[in-house]
């Protein structure tokens, strides 16, 4: 599971690349940005939960259950859909696409990076793991350290794009 660096960056990212191209310009606002981070780290949120339910050495694991799912994105992506198609509430629906689209996003990235994701609850129980970066078979140690240094790379390469394009003040 990437760190909370990863997960709130690569949304911002990847939206701050699109705000760049010709179509997406004026479209996409700093705001919005900011939505699609802080909803990439939403999913997390049952980590915190499952502590304040059971403590610690809790016997339930909701961890990568009901919050990684593509069925919350997927609601969430039809409903702006639709708010977007009716004319009104297009503020709206663009704050709950780019929740869609960081919270999908988060799904995605602990599915590669490793660990068991159920991308289908409630509908489904089957789990995936494909593992690019860490998987089980690695020590713990080497698993903290590799998604430590993903967290810094992608940090930095934040900074430097921001830095190359002179809208690093932007963010603060």
């Amino acid at each position: 599971m990437p760190y909370a660096v990863t997960h709130i960056l690569v949304p911002i990212i990847i939206l701050d690349l699109l705000k760049k191209r010709r179509a997406w310009k004026g479209k996409i606002s700093l705001h919005t940005i900011f939505v699609a981070g802080v909803f990439g780290l939403v999913p997390d949120l049952d980590i915190a939960l499952e502590f304040l339910l059971y403590g610690i050495g809790n016997p339930a694991d909701l961890h990568r259950t009901f919050t990684h799912s593509f069925s919350i994105p997927f609601v969430l992506a039809v409903i702006a859909l639709l708010l977007w198609r009716s004319g009104r509430a297009r503020k709206q629906a663009a704050f709950l696409g780019v929740a869609a689209f960081g919270w999908a996003l988060h799904v995605f990235l602990d599915i590669l990076s490793g660990g068991v994701v159920t991308p289908f609850v409630p509908f489904s129980s089957w789990g995936i793991e494909v593992g690019i970066l860490v998987n089980e078979a690695q020590p713990l140690q080497l698993q903290t350290s590799i998604l430590a240094a993903l967290d810094a790379v992608v940090f930095l390469v934040w900074l430097w794009h921001e830095e190359k394009y002179k809208k690093l003040k932007d963010f603060f």
